[in-house]
């Protein structure tokens, strides 16, 4: 499931759907029925505690580049651009599907909710492209 960007949002889905866990690329995850606020180490100490579970279960060692074997990942670059509050006031979030090639890019500009910046995010297939696609909406936005 996809929210808007935010770990408000992602909060809201969990309560509102009974998902036992939420997260964002920046590194927010979430697992409500230990926290309620995205924390690194709970994830680590989580993952560690599946690996050991997940290792006791085969009867053998089990690593996380095995366990994440056939995952696909998806490339993302995201810049900031530091910006006046006035300026921030006038950028609006937008989320499109850009096409290269036949190749689809998803992309993300919006205000951040806690700073004087504008974030940018592309999400493809090829890191290349999707840092090229980062930099011309930066230079559309003429801010």
């Amino acid at each position: 499931m996809r929210t808007k960007v935010g770990d408000r949002f992602v909060k809201q889905a969990i309560s509102k759907y009974g998902l036992t866990l939420g997260g964002e690329s920046s590194g927010h995850v979430i697992i409500p029925s230990i926290w309620c606020e995205g924390d690194g180490l709970i994830v680590v100490l989580m993952t560690l505690r599946m690996l050991k579970d997940v290792s006791i279960e085969c009867g053998e060692i089990v690593n996380l580049s095995e366990l994440t074997q056939g995952l696909n990942v998806t490339s993302q670059m995201s810049k900031s651009i530091d910006v006046s509050p006035e300026q921030k006031r006038t950028v609006k979030s937008e989320i499109k599907i850009i096409d290269v090639n036949g190749v689809k890019y998803k992309t993300i500009v919006r205000p951040s909710g806690t700073e004087n910046v504008v974030r940018i995010t592309v999400e493809g297939e090829c890191k290349d492209q999707c840092e090229q696609i980062a930099v011309e909406l930066v230079k559309g936005l003429n801010i």
